[in-house]
């Protein structure tokens, strides 16, 4: 058993089993949840700083991040999806505090939902061709001429 790491661990216990724990550079042990938490927050850390500051006041910052996600009870993945969305539409992001209203955007959230929908996929083996049906009987071409360059003319 090892201990997570994680400041903000979800879990009862913080003691991990070997087999679920997440090393990320062998020293550090995390539940796989609080891992992908803590990835999708350094994350908007991160993507704040290339797109929005290249030098922000990081306390400030996680402080701002934390609030979002800890207080306010919006999911870490959400977050980082609707800064993303923002970065893409240009939104006029200047300020930390800024997040606030990227969390709650309606349009960021609605599209955050539509990539959590499951996508549909067809299969090849659902649809089953009969050869009797990919043969037609008594089918005469009018003009005589057969080919691409009756097409072209």
């Amino acid at each position: 058993m090892k201990k997570c790491k994680y400041t903000h661990c979800h879990h009862n216990s913080r003691d991990v089993p070997d087999e679920e724990a997440v090393t990320p550079n062998g020293t550090t042990y995390y539940h796989a949840d609080c891992y992908k938490e803590k990835e999708c927050i350094d994350n908007i850390l991160k993507l704040w700083a290339d797109c929005v500051d290249p030098s922000p006041i990081f306390n400030q910052l996680r402080r701002i991040v934390n609030n979002i996600v800890f207080q306010n009870g919006v999911p870490a993945e959400q977050l980082l999806f609707c800064l993303k969305w923002c970065i893409n539409n240009r939104w006029n992001l200047r300020n930390p505090g800024g997040l606030y209203y990227v969390a709650k955007d309606s349009d960021a959230i609605a599209a955050y939902k539509e990539s959590k929908k499951p996508k549909i996929t067809v299969r090849q083996d659902m649809f089953v061709v009969n050869d009797d049906m990919t043969k037609v009987d008594g089918f005469k071409n009018k003009n005589g001429k057969a080919g691409f360059n009756r097409i072209l003319r």
